[in-house]
């Protein structure tokens, strides 16, 4: 299988692998410039709780209000991250769990997602598009192989049924690769494991969800590679396994 790896950057006809690497959407880098802030200068710049539900609240009437025009999917779309945005703001800020939209460098499409599992390795296959303009430029498949993978879920829910989802309301993002925080799973596995040991705690992982149209990937991992490849989907699957099959 071709799997030479190009860039970071996607562009037609190019593979790509990021190892590890995340991004939350809507974060900012600061200043290069370090400065220093007193406990009671942080208070002061923190929104209160009131603030932050207010903001929440702003966020879920400017949606409604665009509903109520003329249709603008792309505002839409903004206006929906600002309202996960708001709600994992306030989770996070009463300690609660919460999630983020990350970017991992893929946009999939609707094609069937395939999860290839052992004791010892985690791999999924999606398909992908890249776009120019955008418009689709071109389709491919990304090989994610999820690296000290020890906690997945796999099938439900499918998209019609996210809003059942453990963190539907808390920054939760249907569309995308979500990163949760302050994690349930995590808190339920250090204290299934303080029963026989404990003094046990966890080395860090991530608790990372995909949201596809059909079925939804949850996992505790370590980290997640990225391969995207042009080979048609037998070649993918069976190199894969292979893979797999020599973890």
């Amino acid at each position: 299988m071709d799997c030479a790896h190009a860039g970071h950057t996607q562009g037609t006809g190019a593979n790509r692998r990021w190892r590890c690497q995340f991004r939350c959407r809507g974060s900012r880098r600061g200043s290069a410039v370090a400065q220093l802030f007193s406990f009671a200068q942080l208070q002061s710049v923190m929104p209160s709780l009131e603030e932050l539900e207010a903001r929440l609240r702003a966020s879920h009437d400017a949606y409604y209000a665009q509903c109520k025009e003329r249709w603008d999917a792309e505002a839409l779309s903004r206006l929906q991250a600002a309202i996960h945005v708001a709600e994992a703001d306030l989770c996070a800020a009463k300690g609660e769990a919460y999630a983020r939209l990350i970017d991992i460098g893929l946009e999939y499409c609707a094609e069937g997602v395939r999860l290839l599992q052992s004791s010892e390795a985690c791999f999924l296959i999606v398909g992908t598009i890249s776009r120019q303009a955008g418009a689709i430029a071109s389709r491919a498949y990304a090989v994610l192989r999820f690296t000290s993978c020890m906690w997945t879920t796999f099938g439900y829910p499918n998209d019609e049924a996210l809003e059942g989802h453990p963190m539907s309301g808390r920054g939760f993002d249907s569309f995308g690769v979500c990163e949760v925080f302050n994690s349930p799973w995590i808190t339920r596995m250090r204290a299934q494991n303080r029963i026989r040991f404990p003094e046990f705690d966890m080395h860090p992982v991530r608790h990372l969800i995909f949201s596809f149209i059909g079925d939804t990937f949850e996992c505790l991992c370590t980290g997640v590679e990225v391969v995207f490849t042009h080979s048609d989907f037998q070649t993918v699957f069976a190199h894969t396994t292979s893979l797999l099959s020599h973890e």
